[in-house]
């Protein structure tokens, strides 16, 4: 296996002088730590500000002159801090006096939104004494915006094979003009997993501020537990469903490869954190779930007609595309249909949207529920999960949470719960408590094989 280690730190792990000071002992205590990926500065406390977010706001701000000011002060402190702090010999006031200078010379968006992981890969790069590269010469995008795979492999595998040691910022690269593009907000992951997959790695590390996956999130359950092992599916499965664990596009260039991803602590480096691979061991198979998940402002869409599978659904889909609406999940049946789609979108158009279904469609009901919240239900042992989801519901019910739809994707081990917005955190609470009863998890241990099945649509 190649002896190689890429690691990603994220805003959280070099948000100031102190962690990359951790960030520096956690590279070099282990020699295959040979790329490593950074993120610009996040926040140091609860009320600052993530320099991307600063950028942003100067970008915003440049026809006010006081605002600008205020918000790069900011920045140019926060980096000089971090440079006397380690007592660099880097003039890092220059490189801020000439990005300054691009804000008001027609700099782009990703251009200025960039700097934050340029100018964290030169302090750190200066700091542990590794080159620093440039992604700008490495990743590579196509004229229509998207990552130009064959064109990155090849300008990665020529720059990095002549390196021995280099730091490279995350979340961004360059179009095929030379002008700067960036990735979607947590771009730096999908960094750090083409690098991995491109030089194959034996392991693509992943720090930041906690020890790995929680199975749930922790600003709303108390002391979750850990999932040490997770596979691909299940860790796309949590993020697409609002999980703040990886960014769901970085998942793929990794599980193409093979190459696991683990989840680390820059905090707390001694704990093990979060092994992502393809299968689990069998041990790791007997849990319940692997996790919950949820996001909110969507709005669910029900339409019934007679046959409407069959005369109207290409129709509603037009419609959807030409309103600029993305579905989020669909549910549908001979006679009816379920669309779950973004709040926002559809305000924007809704007089309009319901004009020309009942122009086109001509159904017999539709119906629009706002204000919705999706919680996912990343199941793992799904016979298991079917005899419990019923004190899952009952305990809903109890708390007056009403469920408004249940959807199972196809072919995937998971569920997914509509919910109003007010009660997304209060739902995700209670179904975490309901799996992780220590009653019923010893009931299930042990009774698993008498215990009535009270879950027809999780089919075995």
């Amino acid at each position: 296996m190649n002896k190689l280690i890429v690691a990603k730190f994220g805003g959280s792990s070099l948000a100031n002088d102190k962690q990359f000071k951790k960030v520096k002992e956690i590279v070099l205590q282990d020699k295959r730590r040979r790329y490593i990926v950074v993120s610009a500065p996040g926040k140091t406390f609860e009320k600052d500000y993530k320099v991307t977010d600063l950028l942003y706001k100067c970008y915003c701000s440049v026809d006010n002159k006081n605002l600008f000011e205020n918000y790069f002060n900011i920045i140019e402190g926060k980096y000089v801090s971090i440079c006397n702090n380690l007592k660099l010999d880097l003039n890092i006031k220059k490189f801020l006096y000439d990005i300054k200078n691009d804000f008001f010379s027609g700099a782009s968006k990703d251009y200025i939104l960039s700097r934050g992981e340029y100018l964290n890969g030169l302090i750190f790069s200066k700091f542990i004494n590794f080159t620093f590269i440039d992604p700008s010469d490495i990743i590579s995008f196509k004229q229509n915006g998207q990552l130009d795979k064959e064109a990155t492999k090849m300008l990665i595998l020529n720059k990095l094979s002549h390196v021995e040691k280099a730091v490279i910022p995350g979340f961004y690269g360059s179009n095929k003009d030379g002008s700067i593009k960036t990735f979607p907000r947590g771009g730096s992951d999908i960094t750090g997993s083409i690098i991995s997959s491109v030089m194959n790695a034996s392991i693509y590390e992943n720090w930041t501020d906690v020890s790995g996956v929680l199975m749930a999130n922790p600003n709303i359950v108390k002391d979750p537990k850990n999932i040490r092992n997770m596979t691909y599916k299940e860790i796309k499965n949590l993020s697409h469903m609002g999980a703040n664990v990886l960014n769901e596009d970085s998942i793929i260039p990794v599980e193409e490869s093979k190459i696991p991803i683990n989840i680390r602590n820059t905090n707390n480096p001694n704990d093990i954190g979060t092994f992502i691979s393809d299968n689990l061991p069998d041990e790791d198979c007997k849990d319940t779930i692997a996790g919950i998940s949820g996001k909110g402002n969507f709005s669910i869409v029900r339409l019934e007609k007679l046959n409407l599978i069959n005369d109207g659904l290409n129709n509603l889909f037009s419609i959807i595309n030409a309103d600029n609406i993305s579905v989020e999940h669909l549910s549908f049946n001979s006679d009816s249909v379920s669309l779950i789609v973004p709040d926002s979108q559809l305000r924007k158009c809704e007089n309009s949207f319901i004009s020309k279904i009942e122009t086109q469609l001509n159904p017999g009901s539709i119906t629009i529920n706002h204000n919705i919240s999706l919680v996912g239900i990343i199941i793992r042992n799904i016979n298991k999960f079917r005899q419990i989801i019923h004190k899952i519901f009952e305990n809903l019910s109890n708390q007056n949470i009403k469920i408004k739809i249940i959807m199972q994707p196809s072919c995937e081990s998971n569920i997914v719960l509509g919910v109003e917005d007010a009660d997304l955190s209060k739902t995700i609470k209670l179904i975490y408590e309901s799996i992780n009863n220590p009653v019923l998890i010893e009931k299930l241990n042990t009774e698993s094989e008498s215990l009535p099945i009270y879950f027809n649509i999780l089919s075995k």
